[in-house]
Formats: C-alpha cells, structure tokens, sequence
C-alpha cells in the first residue's frame, strides 16, 4: 500500500544530470545520493540509496533528500511532489530525463536562477 503523504512519482520516472555531473531523481533535490559520473546511470538506478528513497516515499517516511518538497509544502506553496500525483504513470520506467550542460545562457528570465543562467551572475 502507498502513503500518498510522502509518495512522489519522481524517483521512478526522471533522470536529471547537472551541469556538475550529478545526477537526482529531481531538479530541486539538493543532493545527488552520492553519485557522479563516472559511476553511471545504471548503476545510479540500481543504486541501494535510490532504492533507500523509493521505499520511504512509498512508506510515509519523510526522505532528507526531499526537503524542499517537504517545506515547500509545510508552508502552503505548491511542490513538485504534489504535482506528480494524480498522474497515473507506469513505475520504474524513466519517462523524462533533463541535462543541464552549462549555465551560459545569454537570457535573464525572471523564473531563473544562477545556477541555469550565466545572465544573473553578471
């Protein structure tokens, strides 16, 4: 049975690599579950830390990789965990995967940040 309090459809279905090398299950988890290249994909997503994190979302256990959802939420603003559910998605098959190569980015968008757009730094 899933606990829908913590569950995020995320850790099962995308793949992001940052600009460093790190790879998330999410673009606003903060830490990378210790993995960089040249460790890979596959052995991220056989990774016993991933897995650590799939069964707490499924749980009700409040994953410290998570909290930026978890605040996000505690104060009443939208998060992008809430906003994978509903979404009936087939699990463990990747469906999205999102690279960030650099920040050189001659744009300066107001939902941006410095991390994804050089602009802001100048």
């Amino acid at each position: 049975m899933v606990d829908y309090s913590t569950f995020c459809t995320r850790p099962w279905n995308e793949l992001h690599i940052e600009e460093d090398g790190r790879i998330t299950p999410c673009c606003v988890m903060p830490s990378s579950l210790g993995f960089y290249p040249p460790k890979g994909i596959q052995n991220y997503l056989n990774s016993i830390e991933l897995k650590n994190l799939k069964k707490d979302l499924k749980n009700g256990i409040k994953s410290e990789f998570c909290n930026t959802c978890w605040m996000h939420e505690k104060l009443g603003v939208p998060s992008h965990r809430k906003s994978t559910l509903g979404k009936q998605e087939k699990l463990d098959k990747i469906k999205a995967v999102h690279l960030r190569s650099t920040n050189i980015c001659n744009f300066k968008c107001r939902i941006c940040v410095p991390e994804t757009s050089s602009a802001w730094m100048a």
